[in-house]
C-alpha cells in the first residue's frame, strides 16, 4: 500500500474507525489488522479489531471477537475499552452475572468524572434489577402468596424480550415505549 500511513499503526486506527462509522467493516478490519501487524498484540488494537470484527458478524462476539477480548483482557486485564464490551458481549449472550463481573471491574478503574462512567453506573444498575427480578420470578411462592402479593401492590408487570442478534443495537438505558 502506497498510503502515507503505512507505516504508522495510530494511522490505521483512524483509518479503522473512519471506516466503522460508515459501516464498512471489511475495509476497518483489513485497517486494524495493518495496525496490528505493526505493534503486535497492544491490547487496544485486539479490542478495536474485536469489535470491528463483531460488527461485521451482526454484533456477534462469537468466535475470533471473544478470543481477541480474552487475550486483550488477559495483557490489561484493567482495559476500559475491553472491559465494556467483554460486559456488552456477556448481555448479548444474556449472562447478566459475567456482563455484571466485567462492568464493576470497569467501574473499579474508571474515575467517577469519567467520560461514560454514567452510562457504566446505569449498565450495572440495570442487570442488578434484571438479576434482583429473575431471582424474584425464580423463588417458589404459592399461588395464595402470589395473590396476595399481587392485590397489596398497586401496578402493572410487563417482560420485554429482545432478539439475541439486536441486543448490540441497544443501550440498557433506552427507554421502551
Amino acid at each position: 500500500c502506497a498510503l502515507p500511513i503505512s507505516g504508522d499503526p495510530n494511522g490505521w486506527r483512524l483509518l479503522a474507525r473512519s471506516y466503522l462509522v460508515m459501516e464498512r467493516y471489511p475495509e476497518a478490519i483489513e485497517a486494524l489488522r495493518r495496525a496490528r501487524s505493526l505493534v503486535g498484540d497492544d491490547p487496544d488494537v485486539l479490542v478495536e479489531l474485536a469489535e470491528a470484527i463483531a460488527r461485521a458478524q451482526d454484533n456477534s462476539f462469537e468466535g475470533q471477537p471473544s478470543a481477541l477480548l480474552a487475550q486483550a483482557l488477559e495483557k490489561a486485564p484493567e482495559n476500559p475499552s475491553g472491559l465494556w464490551l467483554a460486559g456488552r458481549s456477556a448481555l448479548i449472550e444474556q449472562n447478566l452475572p459475567l456482563a455484571l463481573e466485567y462492568w464493576h471491574k470497569l467501574k473499579a478503574v474508571l474515575p467517577e468524572d469519567a467520560e461514560g462512567a454514567e452510562s457504566v453506573r446505569l449498565a450495572i444498575a440495570k442487570v442488578e434489577e434484571a438479576l434482583g427480578q429473575a431471582a424474584v420470578r425464580e423463588s417458589p411462592i404459592t399461588q395464595s402468596e402470589r395473590v396476595t402479593a399481587e392485590s397489596s401492590q398497586p401496578g402493572i408487570t410487563v417482560k420485554v424480550g429482545l432478539d439475541k442478534a439486536l441486543m448490540a443495537a441497544v443501550d440498557l438505558d433506552d427507554t421502551v415505549f
